[in-house]
This record gives structure tokens, C-alpha cells and sequence, in this order.
């Protein structure tokens, strides 16, 4: 198994990315976003974890405000 270097902070997010940050904002826990997006819960976690280094954030709720202040997701 392969693993890529975390992206850089301040980096533009990917799409799913957003989409799983959007399902944790609408009040999804991680494996009811999981299983909305038809991925495992090992994935959802590696696209969060990716975003939060890319928000420069530590958390899911810190990561769901900074996102909505940038106007990444509603």
C-alpha cells in the first residue's frame, strides 16, 4: 500500500473532500458520511485528514467553521 504525502496547507480542497466536510456539516456522524458517499470509513477519515492539514485545522468543527467562512461548503 502506497501512501501520498499530505498536501500542502492552503491548498484548493478536492471535491470530495468538500463532500465529506458537507456531510459532517449536515450532521452525519463519520460512518453515516461513509456510507452516503459509498466509501469506507478508512477513506472518509483519509479525506478528512487531508483537508484539515489543507484548512490547517485539528478538528471536525473547526474544519466545518473555516470551511464556512472561506464559503467552501453551505
Amino acid at each position: 500500500m502506497s501512501h501520498q504525502p499530505l498536501p500542502p496547507y492552503g491548498s484548493k480542497p478536492t471535491v470530495l473532500e468538500l463532500m465529506a466536510l458537507q456531510l459532517l456539516a449536515d450532521g452525519h456522524g463519520y460512518k453515516s458520511a461513509a456510507k452516503q458517499m459509498n466509501i469506507s470509513w478508512h477513506t472518509l477519515n483519509t479525506h478528512t485528514r487531508r483537508l484539515y492539514v489543507r484548512l490547517g485545522v485539528h478538528s471536525s468543527t473547526h474544519a466545518v467553521a473555516t470551511a464556512m467562512r472561506q464559503g467552501l461548503i453551505k
